[in-house]
C-alpha cells in the first residue's frame, strides 16, 4: 500500500487480470485460466531458470500485477520458506491473504509485521481493515484509532484512517459526530479523493457537492460509492444505502480495493454468501 504518495501506482493493474470471482466469490479451485502478460511470463522464466527468493518475489509481484493473487500467494510462500524473517516477503503474504479475504492468515501475517516493523502505520491500518472485514468494529476502531494519530504528518492516510474509523462505528450503529471532529478538510491529500468527498458528505457537505469525482476514476469512484453507503446507513435511508452499496459492488475492476472489499464482505454478510 502507499503512503500518500500522489504518484503512487494504485491503480495501475495489468490489461491481462483476473476477475473478482476467480479471486474472491469462487477462489483456486475454480479459476479461469488467465494468460501470462509479457511481465509475467519474463517473470516466470528467470525463476524457471533460477528458482529463489528474489526471483519468487519478482513473479509473485507480476502476478498480482495481474491480480492473480492465488498464484502470488504461493510464489511469496516460497520467497518466507526461503528467508522466514523477510520483512517484504511476509507483507506480501500478508497484503495476499487480506485481497482473497483469508482473514485469518493476514491478521497473522500484519500482527507479525506490526511486531517487525520500522513504521507501524501500514500494518496496523491494515489489521485495521482485517477487523472491519470480520465485524470486529470495535478492534477495527481502536486500529484506526492510532493510525490517526500515527498519520498526523500524512493527508492521505489520515483521510483514509478517518473514513474507516466513522465507517466502524456506523457499522456499529454509533453516533460519528464526535469522531468527525477531527477532520479538517483543509488537509492537503495527494490521490485519496474518494476518502476526502466521503468525509464531506459527513462534514455537511451536500450530495451533488461531493459527486464529483468522474467517472473514469473508477477507483476513488469506488471509494466514494462505499462512503456515501454508509453516509445514508447512518442517516437510517436504507434505500440510498443500499443503492450506493450496490453502486460500489458494480465497480468491481479494483476489487482487492480497502473500499471494495468493505462493500463485499457486509453484502456477503447480509447475504449469507
Amino acid at each position: 500500500m502507499c503512503l500518500g504518495d500522489p504518484n503512487c501506482n494504485c491503480n495501475k493493474i495489468s490489461d491481462v487480470r483476473a476477475l473478482r470471482d476467480d479471486e474472491i466469490l469462487r477462489g483456486k479451485a475454480h479459476k479461469r485460466v488467465v494468460p501470462d502478460d509479457e511481465k509475467t511470463a519474463f517473470a516466470r522464466l528467470k525463476n524457471k531458470d533460477n528458482p529463489c527468493y528474489e526471483t519468487y518475489m519478482e513473479l509473485g509481484s507480476a502476478l498480482a500485477f495481474q491480480m492473480r493473487y492465488h498464484e502470488a500467494l504461493e510464489c511469496f510462500e516460497k520467497a518466507k520458506t526461503i528467508c522466514p524473517d523477510d520483512y517484504e516477503a511476509r507483507r506480501k503474504c500478508a497484503g495476499r491473504y487480506l485481497s482473497t479475504l483469508r482473514l485469518d492468515d493476514a491478521k497473522a501475517e500484519f500482527e507479525w509485521c506490526v511486531t517487525h516493523a520500522d513504521d507501524v502505520l501500514d500494518p496496523k491500518y491494515m489489521l485495521g481493515c482485517c477487523k472491519y472485514y470480520e465485524g470486529d468494529f470495535e478492534g477495527a476502531k481502536r486500529l484506526f484509532d492510532e493510525c490517526i494519530t500515527l498519520a498526523k504528518d500524512n493527508g492521505d492516510m489520515y483521510v483514509a484512517s478517518l473514513f474507516w474509523a466513522v465507517a466502524c462505528n456506523v457499522r456499529a450503529g454509533k453516533d460519528v459526530s464526535e469522531i468527525m471532529q477531527k477532520f479538517d478538510r483543509s488537509m492537503e491529500i495527494g490521490h485519496h479523493t474518494g476518502y476526502m468527498q466521503s468525509l464531506k458528505l459527513f462534514d455537511g457537505d451536500s450530495l451533488s457537492e461531493c459527486d464529483t469525482i468522474a467517472d473514469e476514476d473508477e477507483l476513488q469512484k469506488c471509494i466514494f460509492n462505499y462512503g456515501a453507503h454508509l453516509y445514508y446507513l447512518s442517516k437510517g435511508n436504507a434505500f440510498l444505502a443500499d443503492v450506493f452499496l450496490a453502486n460500489t459492488l458494480k465497480l468491481d475492476t479494483y476489487f482487492s480495493a480497502f473500499a471494495y472489499l468493505g462493500a463485499y464482505t457486509e453484502f456477503a454478510t447480509q447475504n449469507g454468501i
